[in-house]
């Protein structure tokens, strides 16, 4: 005799419901409409924090839920690996915005001039503009700022992978002027210190660290210290924290949004959603 189905069976019914529900909620987030153009800062004060991979994951996320419309910028002050870990078909960088910006900002430019100087990712869409591999001279507060009004008239999602160097111009330009932080780090006390640090010196200049700021947690196995974890948890209580999984293709030497794992992606997700929460947040 049918009983009809089991405890177990309708219980996983209901998580497969929710999980189903939660991501369509999450998608939509995703999908939002931003009243001026979200730029969105990942810097850490570590070098191996995992910022070039989380930015390029966040933007990922976005740029795959909304088909385009986001640019991941390499901001670091001489030359940093966002282009080495993209797919590219031309060697445009960030000098040509620069060099070409008094047409940019001009009357007559059009996305697709400054397009020439970045490259789409195929299977994510969003644009990657490299830094310039050549340069001799850190680009300065000034070129920041030349860069971002330009990518702001055309783009509604702008994500920094930004440098090392707190003390930079560039990097102080990047981080004041984002209306989100992004602080990746491991769960070891050489990555969670500086990175206080760095939030307490943002606070100290007058920046504002709460509502805008998330955690991220980049370990691969074996590296993630609980203790470690516990002290962040203290030092960064009330910000958001959100773990990115371990993932083969995060290491990979071209980081392609298809061949990460579903957990990895969704981890992007859950990131760039709680991002939109924030960004909504600040301007509701």
């Amino acid at each position: 005799m049918y009983l009809g189905p089991s405890k177990t069976d309708l219980d996983a019914a209901a998580a497969a419901e929710a999980e189903r529900r939660a991501t369509s909620i999450r998608k939509v987030k995703l999908r939002s409409q931003f009243a001026e153009t979200l730029t969105i800062a990942v810097a850490s004060p570590k070098g191996s924090a995992g910022k070039t991979p989380t930015a390029r994951g966040v933007a990922a996320a976005f740029g795959r839920e909304r088909g385009g419309g986001v640019v991941a910028v390499d901001m670091n002050e001489l030359r940093g690996t966002l282009a080495q870990r993209s797919v590219t078909t031309h060697d445009g960088h960030i000098g040509g915005l620069v060099d070409s910006a008094e047409y940019l900002l001009g009357a007559h430019a059009r996305s697709v001039e400054v397009e020439r100087c970045m490259n789409r990712q195929p299977d994510s869409y969003e644009w990657v503009l490299a830094s310039d591999p050549g340069t001799t001279v850190p680009l300065s507060a000034e070129d920041f700022t030349t860069v971002h009004t330009i990518l702001k008239r055309f783009y509604p999602i702008l994500v920094l992978d930004t440098g090392n160097a707190e003390l930079a111009s560039s990097w102080q330009a990047a981080t004041r002027e984002a209306d989100l932080l992004v602080v990746p780090m491991k769960w070891r006390g050489d990555h969670i210190r500086p990175a206080a640090e760095m939030l307490t010196s943002m606070v100290h200049r007058g920046e504002r660290v709460a509502g805008r700021t998330v955690i991220v947690g980049t370990n691969a196995p074996g590296e993630a210290d609980l203790l470690a974890k516990e002290e962040a948890a203290r030092f960064f209580k009330g910000l958001p924290i959100v773990e990115i999984p371990a993932d083969p293709a995060l290491n990979a030497a071209i980081i392609r949004w298809e061949e990460l794992r579903p957990e990895t992606q969704t981890a992007f997700e859950v990131l760039a959603a709680t991002l939109t929460d924030l960004a909504k947040g600040a301007t509701s």
